[in-house]
């Protein structure tokens, strides 16, 4: 669909996008500092009611949100919406090429100073019970000095094989996808490690990241842990750990990882990701918006993102996988279609935990 210079209204080319609608922003809630989404989306007709419903209840006023083409009516939905400010590539940009550009171009331009929410359209976010909006929640940081809330990614699933569950928004997602993977006897659940010292000295923040959770229990081969391994995972990788490791922390972390990387050689997937971000221009990504390039100071809480990453069932998987646009020629799904196996049965385990409100992720998020 052609943006037509009206539809722009004089925003004109930022860079690799075309702002379709402008943004309605009026400034902060009285609850606190203005707090807004930025997003990229493809193809999410079926969530992405859910989605603005969610954040809206959450005290999101904003959406910045880079429509990546879509071709089921996720478009005309957003741009009918009065706090969307909408955005489209231009100039045959690319997902794969263009990630990390579209964010932080966006952010540069109306977040400058500002705190932002960055999930993904199929993640949603819950925060602390205490807690009951981002605005609420970013006051308290700007008073306390922090910069960033790390959410972990917790990936939902339901008690049947995805070839039997398809989704056709009838119910919530929540409803559909009620399962995640608690914490159980390592390497079961999630785990705070710490990444490369070559990578960390690039992207210094957050120092540590999560890992774990049921996409590298069904999808990836580990190894059995031996008793050393099982003990280190246990003393120095709990969701109790620092997200600030002291130097005697981080020397733990660093030995920890590696004696126990031989267990997850081919696991490559890493769960931490911004849930609120104070946006300083010039910040940059890499990729995704796990990591920023450099030193932020992070809360010391930890929210979580329900990521609903399996809704559009093996056919959405298949459709990643040959579209190619995410990391690596989308080598993460190529290796999940190819696993028929696990695909054609239940995911349920001993760590298995209902979702049934944010009391549920007791073990996970403080």
């Amino acid at each position: 669909m052609e943006q037509s210079p009206q539809d722009v209204q004089g925003m004109g080319h930022l860079g690799t996008l075309i702002q379709v609608t402008p943004s309605t922003d009026k400034g902060g809630a009285d609850a606190g500092p203005r707090v807004s989404c930025v997003t990229l989306c493809h193809n999410e007709r079926l969530i992405v009611g859910q989605f603005l419903d969610h954040y809206r209840a959450l005290g999101i006023s904003q959406f910045y949100i880079v429509d990546d083409n879509s071709t089921d009516g996720t478009f005309e939905v957003l741009r009918a919406q009065p706090d969307v400010a909408l955005f489209r590539p231009a100039n045959g940009a690319q997902y794969k090429d263009n990630v990390a550009l579209w964010r932080q171009t966006i952010l540069d331009r109306f977040c400058d100073g500002a705190w932002a929410c960055l999930p993904d359209m199929d993640e949603f976010l819950y925060v602390r019970e205490a807690v009951t909006s981002l605005p609420q929640i970013a006051k308290a940081m700007d008073d306390a000095g922090d910069e960033a809330l790390i959410g972990i990614m917790l990936d939902m699933y339901s008690d049947v094989p995805m070839t039997g569950q398809p989704y056709d928004g009838s119910v919530s997602l929540r409803e559909a996808f009620p399962f995640f993977d608690g914490q159980g006897v390592p390497p079961t659940g999630s785990r705070i490690m710490v990444p490369p010292q070559r990578f960390t000295t690039r992207y210094p923040t957050p120092p540590v990241c999560f890992m774990g959770g049921v996409r590298e229990r069904v999808f990836f081969d580990r190894k059995p842990l031996n008793a050393m391994q099982r003990l280190l995972l246990k003393l120095f990788a709990h969701m109790q750990r620092p997200l600030n490791p002291s130097w005697t922390e981080s020397l733990q972390n660093r030995a920890t990882r590696a004696f126990t990387k031989s267990a997850f050689d081919d696991t490559h997937l890493v769960l931490n990701k911004f849930a609120l971000l104070k946006w300083r221009a010039g910040i940059r990504f890499h990729r995704g918006p796990h990591f920023v390039d450099r030193k932020v100071k992070v809360s010391e809480s930890i929210a979580a993102f329900l990521h609903y990453k399996f809704y559009k069932g093996v056919e959405g998987m298949e459709y990643s996988a040959r579209r190619e646009q995410h990391a690596g020629g989308a080598k993460v799904y190529k290796r999940m279609v190819s696993k028929r196996d696990v695909l054609e049965r239940p995911w349920m385990c001993p760590a298995t935990r209902r979702f049934e409100g944010v009391g549920s992720l007791s073990e996970i998020i403080r």
